[in-house]
């Protein structure tokens, strides 16, 4: 029998014990129900993917980075600010955030519209419990990107190393490295050290 038959099965016998008041029976079911649907209960998390591409001339790399840091209202999440395009020099965001359930895509926009001044259409949201997508978002953001991509990838990185900007930062409970930069692992012979 499938989950929806038997659901429906025991709100049917749930009813059937309500009219005849068979209390105990209906508790009895009540509480197998309860017991199934949390052996059942789907422990995926809800992620969202925002890309925030301000325009042109209104944030540099440095005062983006410090807004984020500032004003973000996610608990868990994983940043990385970038600049260099194929189309030219344009400071933007990539943010992966762990969300509820009810997250929706326009609340998303909205808020973090208001948050960094921009109009709506600049705020690109992407919302899964997929974690195929989530590991291949969590790369992008860490700059395993492709091929062609690996050049803005080093511009990027030098830059943001220049301007004491961590290459990627957040508090993503699955990732120890969220607050390294290349320049301290390499002063560190190569062990990893994250920044309070």
């Amino acid at each position: 029998m499938c989950k929806a038959e038997s659901i429906k099965e025991s709100l049917k016998f749930q009813s059937y014990c309500e009219a005849f008041k068979m209390y105990e029976a209906l508790e009895n079911d009540k509480k197998v129900q309860a017991m199934i649907c949390k052996e059942h209960k789907d422990d995926r998390e809800f992620h969202a993917f925002i890309g925030i591409n301000p325009p042109v001339g209104t944030h540099d790399m440095k005062s983006l980075y410090e807004l984020c840091v500032a004003k973000l209202p996610f608990k868990k999440y994983i940043m990385c600010v970038e600049q260099n395009t194929d189309g030219g020099v344009r400071p933007h965001l990539h943010i992966l955030a762990k969300v509820t359930s009810n997250c929706r895509k326009n609340h998303v926009i909205t808020r973090l519209s208001k948050i960094f001044e921009v109009q709506n259409n600049s705020v690109d949201v992407s919302i899964t419990r997929s974690y195929s997508l989530v590991t291949q978002w969590t790369k992008y953001i860490k700059g395993e990107k492709k091929e062609e991509k690996l050049e803005n990838v080093n511009k990027d990185r030098v830059e943001r190393e220049q301007l004491n900007i961590p290459h990627y930062y957040g508090n993503y409970e699955e990732s120890n490295e969220i607050n390294m930069t290349i320049s301290e692992k390499e002063q560190d012979n190569d062990e990893v050290q994250t920044i309070p």
